[in-house]
C-alpha cells in the first residue's frame, strides 16, 4: 500500500515492530479486516485522538487496503 500511494519501499522488520507495537497498546487504536468467502477483501486501522475543542475522543481511519 505504500508503494501504491507514495511509491515509498518500507522495511519489513520496521512495519512488523510498528504492527506489535500498535496491537500491544489497545489505546492507540484497532485493525479491521473484510473477508470475502475466506479470504482478504481489505483492511484498514483505527486510531484515537483526542479532541480538545470537543472534550471527546475521535476515531482515525487510516491505512484503508482493498483488494483490486
Amino acid at each position: 500500500m505504500a508503494w501504491e500511494t507514495e511509491h515509498r519501499e518500507l522495511a519489513p522488520e520496521t512495519i512488523t515492530q510498528g504492527i506489535k507495537a500498535f496491537l500491544a497498546r489497545p489505546d492507540y487504536g484497532f485493525y479491521l479486516v473484510a473477508e470475502i468467502e475466506s479470504r482478504l477483501a481489505g483492511c484498514l486501522m483505527v486510531t484515537f485522538e483526542w479532541s480538545d475543542w470537543r472534550n471527546g475522543q475521535f476515531w482515525w481511519i487510516q491505512s484503508v487496503y482493498v483488494h483490486p
